[in-house]
């Protein structure tokens, strides 16, 4: 029965889901080397790139629907903005399968949890790369913020539906992120 309230914790129930999905990030051939001292710029650059396109989607897609305002990623879009230095147009068709509110819940708090990692990078970018922008990766978390977020999931997802909703969004974000940020094939001697 679909309408059926669960017990897990929505939270744990995204981990339990989503767990080789995330993990596949962290060993990913281009973002597991934020952390590596042989980062490249033009490797950093690619990641950045690959993130702009997955945040301005998402926030993009947000928009569209007119939900989750309090849980824009307006602030991350604009950081990668400054440090990918490249313009673009959000691709609006990235995320278009993310419809209902929980699927968007679920993409916003992939996104948001993102920071998580973020002072790890920071101080590995501030000795490999000091001279690039690292605006987005020294955001860090809001704890306000995620605190909303997580009381909003736990709160609004007691569905079976819902949850499933809430994992599928999150899901195609770990997804799409390691389809954007995958390592450029050509050389750079071409």
């Amino acid at each position: 029965m679909s309408g059926a309230v669960d017990t897990m914790s929505v939270r744990t129930l995204l981990r339990t889901r989503t767990h080789s999905v995330h993990e596949a990030l962290h060993v990913h051939p281009l973002i597991r080397r934020l952390t590596d001292r042989s980062l490249s710029r033009a490797e950093y650059k690619t990641i950045l790139r690959g993130y702009r396109i997955v945040f301005d989607a998402a926030e993009a897609q947000r928009a569209v629907l007119a939900i989750w305002g309090r849980f824009s990623l307006s602030a991350h879009c604009t950081a990668l903005a400054l440090d990918a230095e490249v313009e673009h147009k959000p691709d609006m068709a990235l995320f278009q399968s993310l419809r209902c509110p929980p699927a968007v819940l679920g993409m916003l708090y992939t996104l948001h949890g993102a920071q998580f990692g973020g002072g790890v990078i920071q101080r590995n970018l501030l000795q490999v790369l000091p001279d690039e922008a690292h605006h987005y990766f020294s955001m860090g978390t809001q704890p306000a913020l995620w605190r909303d977020l997580t009381a909003t999931l736990d709160r609004d997802c007691q569905t079976k539906a819902a949850r499933e909703q809430v994992i599928m969004g999150a899901t195609t974000v770990f997804q799409t992120l390691a389809e954007t940020c995958a390592p450029d094939t050509t050389s750079e001697n071409d």
